[in-house]
């Protein structure tokens, strides 16, 4: 079983934590440009190589990440959608997932996706306290998503992520409480409760996030994650690996209890598929689950490498047995916190 997963490498706003491969622009002329002259050309040269190889995928996911996949508007998402079907029969798929910017649609847009085939979204959350959004440059009352998750939208999608943050400014065990108390009222299915990662050395506008106050330390973390942890086991959430968490009626919570998950870059998901095709820049993906392979960050060198006919793979690794053990042991402890 294979997933895809497409990049959009844009957003209109940057948020300070961010760690995605990304372009803040607010012309979608380069949106358009990127898929229809690029990202498109990926998708030639991809069916091509598996016509002329005789190779057939079982594909049986899908996931659109950035960057901002809500960046499209209804024209470009439905000719992404046309791409993807010459690839791949909707009819076999399992989980087709978007990853979404609450501030960037509505009720109509979702049920938008929802008729192009998307059947799982991931709102990218991060926290609900104001003061940390400020911090991170991210505001977004939970307001909004109470407007966005409508009987309607919940019926249409059985499985809904939010994406949390542990660690950030202005965070402390007051906040996280209001924040994870906003999350239970909210009810969404699964949750991704992640540490945040700073790392200015290579982004360095994450400096701006500590323009008020430092990072939380090693304690203040654990404070918050376990804080958070509790409340949202005794909210009804059971833990399904290191930083995730379900509904125990959701597939996540099955494949735990099946011992068929798996911790990816996408989180802990609930192991249809562990193989990746992956196609945009920067974006890797996973074979027979020994070869990795990753397209250019850069875009220009991501638009060279299809201009001249080529994949945009700049870098590449065979697992080695020793490697293969190693990445399931760490897998087996964070997913069954055991080996």
């Amino acid at each position: 079983p294979v997933l895809f997963y497409v990049h959009t490498p844009f957003c209109e706003q940057l948020c300070y934590f961010c760690l995605c491969s990304k372009e803040i622009t607010q012309n979608y002329e380069k949106v358009k440009n990127y898929l229809y002259k690029y990202l498109s050309k990926e998708f030639d040269l991809l069916e091509k190589h598996l016509a002329e190889n005789n190779i057939k995928f079982n594909f049986k996911e899908i996931y659109l990440g950035g960057g901002s996949p809500t960046y499209y508007k209804e024209k470009e998402f439905k000719y992404l959608i046309t791409r993807l079907k010459k690839i791949i029969d909707f009819t076999k798929l399992g989980d087709f997932t978007i990853e979404i910017d609450p501030r960037r649609v509505d009720e109509e847009k979702l049920i938008f996706y929802h008729e192009q085939g998307v059947n799982r979204l991931s709102f990218g959350i991060q926290d609900f306290d104001l003061g940390v959004q400020g911090e991170i440059n991210r505001i977004q009352p939970p307001e909004l998503l109470e407007k966005l998750l409508t009987p309607r939208v919940r019926k249409l999608f059985p499985v809904i992520n939010f994406d949390l943050l542990i660690g950030l400014p202005k965070q402390s065990k007051k906040t996280i409480t209001n924040t994870i108390n906003t999350v239970i009222d909210l009810k969404p299915s699964q949750l991704q409760t992640m540490y945040v990662h700073y790392k200015p050395s290579t982004r360095k506008y994450m400096i701006k996030m500590v323009r008020n106050e430092p990072m939380l330390d090693f304690f203040d973390r654990k404070t918050v994650f376990e804080t958070a942890s509790d409340l949202l086991l005794k909210g009804g959430y059971s833990r399904a690996g290191f930083e995730s968490y379900s509904l125990p009626s959701d597939p996540l919570a099955i494949s735990i209890k099946e011992k068929k998950a798996v911790y990816n870059s996408l989180g802990t998901q609930k192991g249809e598929a562990v193989n990746f095709i992956a196609v945009g820049s920067s974006a890797h993906g996973v074979l027979n689950d020994q070869f990795y392979f990753q397209n250019y960050y850069e875009q220009n060198l991501y638009r060279d490498s299809l201009l001249e006919g080529k994949f945009p793979i700049y870098r590449g690794k065979k697992m080695s047995k020793d490697d293969v053990i190693r990445r399931e042991v760490i897998r087996h402890i964070r997913t069954f916190f055991n080996v």
